[in-house]
C-alpha cells in the first residue's frame, strides 16, 4: 500500500525486471518504470484509448524502446508473479515487450480493487462527479436539488456503463 491517497495513489503496481538498454554505447540496466509509464500514457494520448483500458498484453500493453529484458519468466515462474500482485514485462519470440498482466498490489482479499483498470475507472467516476458536485457546493439541501444530483449522477454512471468501463 502506498501512503497516499490523493488521485487513486492508495494502491500500487510492481512492474520488473530491469530492461537492458544502451546510454552512449554504454550497456547498461534500467527500471521499468519510464517505459511503462509511457505505456500507460497512451491512454491520454492515443485518441482511440480510454482512461480504464486494461494496459497488459501484446495489443495494449506493448512496452516500446526496450533493448532487452533483464531475465524471462517460465509458465510457472509468471503465475507465482501474478499470485503476488506483480507485473512482470515479458518478450515474445518476435522480439515484441508487453506487460503480461495489470494487478495491484492489493492481492488480499482479491477483489476487483486487485486490478489497475478497475482503480482507474473508480478515479474517473470520481473526477466526473466531483466536478458534477462542485456546482451544488453552496445550495440548500432541498428533494429537488437532490432529486437533480441524483439525476446526473445516474447520467454519468450510465455513460460509463455504456462505454463498458463499469458492469
Amino acid at each position: 500500500q502506498a501512503s497516499g491517497s490523493i488521485d487513486g495513489r492508495s494502491c500500487t503496481g510492481y512492474f520488473f525486471p530491469y530492461f537492458q538498454t544502451s546510454v552512449n554505447n554504454v550497456p547498461m540496466l534500467v527500471p521499468p518504470a519510464a517505459y511503462v509509464a509511457t505505456t500507460y500514457m497512451q491512454k491520454f494520448t492515443s485518441g482511440s484509448l480510454k482512461p480504464w483500458t486494461i494496459c497488459a498484453g501484446e495489443s495494449d500493453g506493448r512496452v516500446n524502446g526496450v533493448g532487452d529484458v533483464e531475465m524471462e519468466f517460465n509458465d510457472d515462474e509468471l503465475t507465482d508473479l501474478m499470485k503476488m500482485g506483480a507485473n512482470p514485462i515479458v518478450k515474445t519470440t518476435d522480439g515484441v515487450f508487453y506487460i503480461n498482466s495489470e494487478n495491484t498490489a492489493a492481492v488480499y482479499p482479491t477483489s476487483s480493487l486487485s486490478f489497475i483498470h478497475s482503480r482507474e475507472v473508480l478515479i474517473e467516476l470520481e473526477n466526473q462527479m466531483w466536478d458534477m458536485l462542485r456546482t451544488y457546493q453552496w445550495k440548500f439541501n432541498t428533494p429537488e436539488v437532490r432529486a437533480e444530483i441524483k439525476y446526473k449522477a445516474d447520467k454519468i454512471c450510465k455513460l460509463l456503463l455504456d462505454d463498458d468501463a463499469l458492469y
